[in-house]
């Protein structure tokens, strides 16, 4: 019946009848009918889809937990299970792993987390940082903004070239 049947483990297998590809369970049956264009682990239990030249994500049961139109998706930390999402303006944005927002779509970067859970984020040329809850602790309004120390503050250095120390508030 498959053309194709590939383990992506956890019991779940990805199928491809013509050019589609969808998911069955271990018992065959079927989570995602053959309507993608491809599917692809992204983490333990997410599968990132494609449709349209759209991405979008599944779950482990096949839920859709976000839908195919995104120009990208990618998991940014598995630790804190935040995705990066990439909208048709090519802005970025955060979502966790259950597809819930956590910032829109206005960066024009998010940098990696922390350990602490500090990311840098990018609008234009401005930079500033967020936590991992997604609140902006430093506003995108700096030239550079340098690593935050343990004390809760940092150099910035202003778009007139002068490089300051700052306080997160």
């Amino acid at each position: 019946e498959y053309e194709e049947i590939q383990d992506f483990g956890n019991g779940l297998f990805r199928i491809k009848q013509g050019k589609q590809f969808g998911l069955v369970d271990s018992t065959g049956n079927e989570l995602l009918a053959c309507t993608y264009e491809s599917i692809g682990k992204l983490g333990s239990n997410l599968y990132r889809i494609t449709q349209n030249k759209q991405f979008g994500l599944v779950n482990q049961k096949g839920e859709i937990v976000l839908p195919c139109k995104y120009k990208d998706i990618y998991l940014l930390s598995k630790e804190l299970g935040r995705l990066l999402v990439m909208d048709d303006e090519f802005m970025i944005g955060l979502r966790d792993s259950n597809g819930k927002e956590i910032v829109p779509c206005k960066y024009t970067h998010i940098g990696e987390f922390s350990p602490e859970g500090y990311a840098i984020v990018r609008i234009q040329k401005a930079e500033g940082y967020i936590n991992s809850a997604g609140k902006e602790i430093v506003p995108c309004k700096y030239q550079t903004v340098y690593p935050i120390e343990e004390d809760g503050t940092l150099q910035v250095q202003q778009t007139d070239g002068h490089v300051i120390r700052i306080k997160i508030e």
